[in-house]
């Protein structure tokens, strides 16, 4: 048994949030020694707003950076897809987490329409060990979209999870929700959000739960205490938080 506990501090008129070294930090303790392939399917259609294109880039990197990169470790792909797919790299294009940071900066949205079910088999090969794929080990697709499949999706999705890949669905503003069930098939890997921003409070929860390489949450024998120094009432409360958001993943 595993327990992490970090001891961050806070101002007083700032809410207390754990900043990027302290998630780092959990991060690794919970990650490590695990790999496998993770491939971002992005929504790149006309409907999303210049500003929220740049977010979901920052989502990915996030994760990214969050991650174990290396030959032997997590390998990530990108596609994104408006009315036709385009693939940016795939699992076999790059092995350091700058060399991806720095395609990811370097993606333009596509505009047009929203075709997801045709994206959703496309980005099926990304798992073949023709693209770098590796089918022995834990494949993870994480899709993010903000409106309505102008296509079936429910197909393509069944198609990647019988091959064995775990499919993490994420809307935002107007996604269909029964769709973002279809694709993901459960709804723990499902989550919805009022705006982009969205994504933010998306970003560790995510990275958490993409490192258990059997269920897709914390491992079990892991706990993660993030306690803040200024104020015991504080701590309490933000201890219960975290022990929601544990058991929600399953760990409690």
């Amino acid at each position: 048994f595993k327990c992490v506990t970090q001891v961050l501090s806070k101002s007083a008129d700032s809410d207390p949030q754990p900043d990027q070294t302290d998630l780092s930090a959990v991060l690794s303790a919970v990650c490590k020694d695990l790999s496998g392939d993770l491939v971002f399917l992005i929504d790149s259609s006309g409907s999303i707003y210049p500003q929220d294109y740049e977010k979901m880039k920052d989502f990915m990197k996030f994760v990214i950076s969050r991650s174990f990169i290396g030959r032997n470790e997590v390998h990530v792909g990108v596609l994104q897809f408006s009315s036709s797919p385009q693939p940016e790299f795939d699992l076999r294009s790059f092995f350091s987490k700058e060399e991806m940071l720095q395609a990811i900066d370097g993606m333009q949205q596509l505009g047009g329409g929203t075709l997801t079910g045709d994206a959703l088999t496309a980005v099926s090969q990304y798992f073949d060990s023709a693209l770098g794929g590796r089918p022995h080990l834990q494949q993870r697709l994480v899709v993010v979209t903000d409106g309505q499949a102008q296509d079936e999706v429910r197909g393509p999705a069944e198609a990647l999870r019988e091959k064995g890949v775990k499919i993490y669905a994420i809307g935002v503003v107007d996604a269909n929700t029964t769709q973002l069930l279809e694709i993901s098939g459960s709804h723990d890997r499902m989550y919805s959000g009022r705006d982009f921003d969205a994504l933010k409070d998306l970003e560790s929860l995510l990275a958490l739960q993409l490192c258990d390489p059997e269920r897709g949450e914390v491992p079990k024998h892991t706990c993660v205490l993030l306690i803040f120094s200024d104020g015991l009432d504080d701590d309490i409360m933000k201890l219960e938080q975290e022990s929601d958001l544990l058991r929600q993943s399953g760990t409690l």
